[in-house]
């Protein structure tokens, strides 16, 4: 997930001034919002002069270069407070945090740097702990070993110049390094298997049936257990959250971060349809908990099935692809956001919300950055292009057919490279609102509020939603208990009837409520039944028949009752006023 491509682009997704500095501190990328804190334009820095030669920051008390410090101690600088100044002689007080990031000779390849004005709040936090007792016994078995080694090699002399109690006591030695060795890979494989069970814990056993979508999902992994996540999670007013993320590194670390991350976001889209906030709870709980340079990037959704409108908000993750059905081209969801969790930044982040409008049969791909990341035998890369392109050919395909050619596609172009990184695919397709409403006897200009159940124990919750927004409307009392009575005889016989009490299916409750009426709409998954020749429950001969008097309940007590044409339908309406 750290590859440079990566870093160099996150000062785009941030709305904080944030820039990226190379192996010598030459400037890589910057934000808008940077040039305007320090008072430069993208010109002035077109051939990417050292950092020295256009700022200079130290904290107030101390004429250390911080800049120098991250690059020589090769460890975030968590915000603190500083004082940069222009080669011009400009002074500004800033927040700053940075990031460094190590390439494979150990040395910094890349520093994000991250400024905040100081007029926000300044922590100085404490530094971060290093994870796991896992790593340190495994690290304890791998020094020893060495250690046994160049004991050996220390004491056994040149080669050929051993005699027999030498090669006896090399010997020795040499079981005893194999014992350590065996040790570290059975500890790091007991960690592997560990880390694997549970991220297949966390994953989904199979997504929820939403009303107005269709779903599916594909999870590849790589050899290493990385952090990859995603989820639909139906809210209390029957939106859909689509949620997918990514955490940093692999192995048991990131797979209880995960763990940890997957736990909060469901805590909070419980408690908010603002995908924002649910960032920022997310982020602000994961800084204070979790003492690790380990971060995650992430996407979340609210779609509302009912317009086909869907607010989200992005914390550093790889745009969604949509593929719009109507003309055959693609787009993608953008929205700037930082990464999550990460401690050195936890004052910083902060989240933008978008909207977008799908129409029905529109798809959207969600996805982890190890799908464009798969590379060929020449290192080359899948790429986000081509991936664009792989879903324009495959758009008019059904879900299941439209991942596996993007897989199939994907597989291809590896020619037989394993792959760098697991990779997760979620994708949905709208269906049509209008027919959907129309089937329930409300249009899109009402917007009525969606519920769904299952069972009889959650009649006592959709009916307690209705009666509150009658009670708030000034409905009488009359009116309530009545529609009361009628919401548990037409939910009761839309479960056990209607479904014949099968918890597969579901019962979608509609409703709107206004100060002139109160409309409620229960639909099933059944075959319906004859409404227009149910027998009077009154009649002497049918006094001890139990059916029909739920129908009968209901048209006696609601101003009006309306079926559907196969009966698996029912809508009534209360006025506020009694109508004659």
């Amino acid at each position: 997930m750290n590859t440079i491509d990566h870093i160099i682009g996150m000062p785009r997704d941030l709305v904080v001034p944030s820039c990226v500095l190379g192996p010598q501190r030459e400037l890589l990328s910057a934000n808008r919002e940077f040039f305007s804190f320090w008072g430069y334009s993208e010109y002035d820095l077109a051939d990417r002069p050292p950092s020295s030669e256009w700022f200079r920051l130290h904290p107030p008390d101390n004429p250390d270069d911080v800049i120098e410090l991250l690059y020589t101690r090769k460890a975030p600088v968590k915000l603190q407070e500083v004082l940069g100044e222009t080669p011009s002689g400009r002074h500004v007080w800033a927040g700053f945090s940075g990031i460094p990031y190590l390439g494979a000779d150990g040395q910094v390849e890349a520093a994000l740097l991250v400024f905040r004005s100081t007029q926000h709040r300044i922590s100085d936090g404490t530094d971060d702990a290093p994870f796991g007792e896992d790593a340190e016994r495994r690290l304890h078995h791998l020094e020893e070993a060495h250690r046994l080694l160049e004991d050996a090699r220390s004491q056994l002399g040149p080669p050929g110049q051993t005699d027999e109690g030498a090669a006896r006591k090399e010997n020795e030695i040499l079981m005893v390094v194999h014992h350590h060795l065996e040790k570290a890979y059975a500890d790091m494989n007991e960690e592997l298997e560990m880390a694997r069970n549970i991220q297949e814990g966390l994953m989904p056993d199979r997504l929820p049936e939403a009303i107005n979508l269709k779903s599916a999902a594909l999870f590849m992994p790589a050899g290493k257990v990385g952090g990859d996540l995603y989820d639909m999670i139906i809210t209390p007013h029957q939106k859909v959250a689509i949620l997918i993320f990514d955490v940093s590194g692999h192995g048991v670390p990131a797979a209880l971060i995960a763990a940890m991350a997957k736990m909060l976001f469901m805590h909070y889209i419980d408690r908010t349809e603002s995908p924002a906030e649910v960032f920022t709870e997310v982020n602000r709980r994961m800084c204070k908990f979790v003492r690790s340079d380990r971060y995650l990037t992430a996407f979340l959704g609210i779609l509302n099935p009912i317009e086909n409108t869907m607010v989200y908000a992005k914390a550093g993750h790889v745009p969604p692809v949509i593929y719009h059905s109507m003309t055959g081209e693609v787009s993608s969801l953008q929205s700037r956001g930082f990464f999550i969790g990460h401690a050195a930044l936890a004052e910083i982040a902060e989240y933008s919300e978008e909207t977008v409008k799908l129409e029905p049969g529109d798809k959207v791909l969600f996805y982890t950055d190890g799908l464009t990341e798969g590379s060929n035998r020449t290192g080359q890369l899948f790429g986000s292009s081509r991936l664009r392109e792989t879903i324009r050919a495959n758009g008019p395909s059904d879900l299941d057919a439209f991942l596996h050619a993007i897989l199939e596609e994907q597989t291809r172009f590896r020619g037989g490279c394993p792959l760098r990184d697991d990779f997760t695919m979620l994708a949905i397709e709208t269906g049509s609102p209008g027919v959907f409403l129309r089937e329930s006897g409300f249009t899109r200009e009402d917007k009525p509020s969606i519920l769904a159940i299952s069972a009889i124990r959650s009649i006592e919750d959709v009916a307690s939603m209705i009666l509150r927004e009658m009670d708030h409307c000034g409905f009488p009392d009359k009116h309530i208990k009545r529609t009361k009575v009628c919401i548990y005889e037409m939910l009761t016989n839309a479960i056990e009837h209607g479904n014949g009490g099968d918890p597969a299916k579901k019962t979608v409750v509609l409703y709107k409520v206004t100060p002139e009426k109160a409309m409620v709409s229960v639909v099933d998954e059944g075959a319906g039944f004859d409404y227009r020749n149910l027998p009077d429950p009154l009649a002497p001969e049918n006094i001890l028949k139990d059916h029909g008097r739920g129908v009968f309940i209901i048209r006696k007590y609601m101003d009006e009752v309306h079926f559907n044409a196969p009966g698996n339908r029912v809508m009534a309406v209360k006025y506020h006023r009694e109508r004659k």
